[in-house]
């Protein structure tokens, strides 16, 4: 089925088949890891262990949201960090020690930062994008402002306004149809455990509220540090600091080139079959049809 979609994305030359694929084969094998490695960190449930799992879980949610933006900086690992685990940081602390008072308990602290990690690189990845790629593309608005003497964020206001609200929407339509339209995943998963509805319910609004505030969070803090970082002094904008990302080799690629070739040699195939039915089923032409049209009578004056 797979496959079958990441085709179709290339007959319409959408360009994603490559990652569509590489996400799913990841999620599949990366699933079956996770599953595998919990087991033995919620046994011997080891706050030191349970907090090197976390590390571990921020370094690649950092990796992957600086690898989606198109354009790049030179200290862009440094903003991302930082607004991870500031963001992450915070809110985990509220909500572990204070709200719930189960510390780092594997069994709550590992899932719960994860899904606040999963929804921080969202919301992070997308509002990072798009204010890079508004900068550099709209750099003439930004040295405009700064030319009659706004400084460096009255400049970028209503790009971060743009870029915040971008990677927010994902956040907010989550939040506006849960419990209406669709039945969240963690309260779900406590349903089908056996737990009572209403717990479950609970739980779940601990847990949105818990994303929203990270997201929030982590798309101010990274929104900050990036103009800190572009910007001078004397506010002035560094744009040529951000640069194109250089399309490198990758499996990716790799993987999105089998597909096309695999799209092609399908349309090909469909063709083939198509004239190969038209030949053998001939559409009858108009000349056959002659001898049943009825000649319309003269017109009587």
């Amino acid at each position: 089925m797979l496959i079958a979609v990441a085709i179709t994305c290339s007959v319409f030359a959408l360009g994603i088949e490559g990652k569509l694929v590489v996400a799913g084969v990841r999620s599949f094998v990366q699933l079956l890891l996770l599953g595998a490695i919990l087991v033995p960190v919620f046994k011997i449930n080891n706050p030191l262990l349970s907090f090197a799992y976390i590390c571990m879980m921020l370094l690649v949610a950092v990796q992957e949201a600086m690898a989606r933006p198109s354009y790049t900086f030179p200290r862009m690992l440094r903003c991302v960090y930082l607004s991870f685990g500031g963001s992450v940081g915070v809110c985990g602390f509220i909500g572990l020690f204070l709200a719930l008072g189960v510390d780092l308990d594997a069994r709550y602290a590992v899932p719960l930062t994860g899904m606040m990690l999963g929804n921080c690189l969202t919301c992070i990845s997308v509002s990072l994008s798009a204010l890079l790629a508004d900068l550099k593309e709209k750099s003439e608005v930004v040295e405009h402002y700064l030319a009659f003497g706004a400084s460096k964020y009255e400049a970028t206001k209503p790009l971060l306004n743009s870029s915040i609200r971008l990677g927010l929407t994902g956040q907010l339509n989550q939040m506006n149809i849960a419990g209406i339209v669709a039945i969240p995943g963690m309260m779900t998963g406590q349903i089908l455990g056996g737990n009572p509805p209403l717990t479950a319910a609970r739980y779940q609004i601990f847990v949105l509220l818990m994303n929203a505030c990270t997201s929030v969070i982590g798309s101010f803090a990274v929104m900050t540090l990036t103009v800190q970082e572009l910007f001078d002094v004397d506010h002035k904008f560094l744009g040529e600091i951000v640069r194109k990302r250089k399309n490198t080799f990758s499996i990716t690629r790799v993987i999105e080139l089998c597909i096309q070739w695999l799209a092609r040699v399908a349309k090909n195939v469909v063709n083939l079959l198509l004239r190969k039915w038209r030949e053998l089923h001939p559409t009858p032409s108009t000349q056959e049809f002659q001898p049943l049209l009825r000649t319309p009578p003269p017109r009587t004056s």
